[in-house]
């Protein structure tokens, strides 16, 4: 009547391999490195910068152009890792000014609009 069940996995379906990080290599990379992660309170950047923070920066920069989600995020990465060094930089600041006073030795942009109009009228 209906096939066999079987558990899948999100691997299953991608249909590509699973890239394997040599965190070691990353720690190696990182660690006590200026880095700057661009919008660093959205969907992705909120995910990097934990991932970042585990593997030592001095500091990490968090430029993100919404005050409110900044202030919460860095609030609860700074609760969850107290002896990191975070730099906090609103977006209203040019980013000229972000690289001249932090100086970041590695940088992960991860600032994106999700919803961005192709300038083509909607359909009726």
């Amino acid at each position: 009547m209906f096939p066999q069940m079987c558990e899948m996995k999100v691997d299953d379906l991608l249909g590509l391999e699973p890239v394997r990080l040599d965190l070691a290599h990353v720690r190696q990379f990182l660690a006590g490195r200026a880095v700057l992660v661009t919008g660093a309170a959205g969907s992705i950047g909120s995910e990097l910068c934990p991932q970042v923070v585990a593997h030592g920066p001095k500091p990490l920069v968090l430029y993100d152009r919404h005050q409110n989600d900044l202030f919460a995020f860095e609030k609860e990465l700074q609760m969850r890792h107290p002896t990191v060094h975070l730099e906090p930089v609103l977006g209203r600041h040019l980013l000229d000014a972000v690289f001249s006073t932090s100086q970041p030795e590695v940088v992960f942009h991860a600032g994106a609009y999700k919803h961005v109009s192709d300038g083509r009228a909607e359909p009726a």
